[in-house]
């Protein structure tokens, strides 16, 4: 197939940048190089499966992982950080002692996160597989970007760093007797750089390195899930089945099993934690006489860097039961609005 291709462009390789003399005299190097770089200039010319057979052979796969990693973990790392910062002035508003436990909480969870990330970045992977603590990077920041996006912090058209978040609006919503409420978004989270964790792409692969598909969307459902005077949760499922497998366990509480798929965030009133409440990050590993659970992507990251795993306590110091009860109404009360607008807008479409 590569002579036929060589055939096909050789008019145009005199119009490219390569020089031979740096490759030695090896000629099927120098071929396959020269390939490359009129493929880049003129891709339209070839088929996906030509650029796949043509190009990688001709890059060098492992510096060109390294640097995309690296660029991926500096795009994520400025998008999650503002993320945590919208989330955390916003809860402020709602309630000021909350939103500062809540952020700076995140902000610590995601701080391990990209540390981890970073000290992977040169630590020998398959060169078409990214780094678990990337892919962690990626999956947070997406649930704090469509959160920020559902909960009417930013608007959905807004661009965020490089990196967009859209929101597809309300796809249920149910209130029970006892006043509690879930309501579920659609969203799609998009970067400049592909972060995941699938090991084939059906997309046609991007020329910039060579080993990466052109879309990068990770789309969603967020789940807001409210019990007044108890917990809020925020939970994100993936649509893609190779992400979702990550946060897929099945934990024990009692003698009943519950199966969890999603990576979530939750604020709870906690008996075991010294201040009363908790924000949990993920689900870190856990047995107990009457709880086990195997713990998720970031629970495991979490749980490897500090001894209270997933479970953020300390910064909940100070805060009265009062405050979280009015913070998990607030949330409750905003849900049921939305929700309500929801009904009233679709008996326009």
């Amino acid at each position: 197939m590569r002579s036929n291709v060589i055939e096909q462009i050789a008019p145009l390789i005199e119009n490219t940048d390569t020089d031979s003399r740096d490759l030695g005299q090896d000629s099927a190097a120098i071929a396959d190089v020269e390939v490359a770089c009129v493929m880049q200039k003129y891709p339209y010319m070839f088929t996906s499966r030509e650029k796949a057979r043509v190009v990688y052979p001709a890059i060098d796969r492992e510096g060109a992982r390294l640097d995309h990693e690296s660029s991926i973990v500096d795009e994520l790392g400025l998008t999650g950080r503002r993320a945590v910062s919208i989330l955390e002035h916003c809860f402020a508003g709602i309630e000021p002692q909350i939103g500062m436990a809540i952020g700076g909480s995140l902000r610590e969870a995601y701080d391990i996160i990209e540390s981890a990330a970073r000290s992977e970045l040169n630590v020998d992977v398959h060169v078409d597989s990214t780094s678990e603590s990337v892919v962690a990077m990626r999956d947070l920041t997406a649930l704090m970007n469509i959160l920020v996006v559902s909960m009417g912090f930013v608007s959905g058209e807004e661009s965020i760093v490089e990196q967009s978040t859209y929101l597809f609006g309300m796809t249920d919503y149910t209130m029970r007797t006892n006043g509690r409420t879930k309501a579920v978004y659609a969203g799609c989270y998009e970067t400049w750089r592909y972060a995941g964790d699938e090991t084939e792409f059906e997309s046609e692969p991007d020329l910039e390195d060579g080993l990466y598909p052109d879309e990068y969307h990770y789309g969603g459902t967020l789940r807001v899930d409210v019990e007044p005077a108890k917990r809020v949760e925020f939970a994100f499922t993936h649509s893609n089945e190779q992400s979702a497998h990550r946060y897929n366990q099945s934990v024990q509480v009692d003698t009943r099993f519950i199966d969890a798929a999603d990576l979530s965030i939750r604020l709870d009133k906690d008996p075991k934690s010294p201040t009363g409440f908790s924000l949990d990050i993920g689900r870190d590993p856990r047995v107990g006489d009457d709880f086990a659970r195997p713990g998720d992507l970031i629970g495991k990251i979490l749980a490897r860097h500090r001894s209270e795993g997933s479970h953020f306590t300390e910064r909940f110091a100070g805060i009265s039961e009062d405050q979280i009860d009015r913070f998990i109404a607030y949330v409750g009360s905003f849900v049921q609005s939305d929700a309500e607008i929801h009904r009233y807008l679709s008996n326009f479409e």
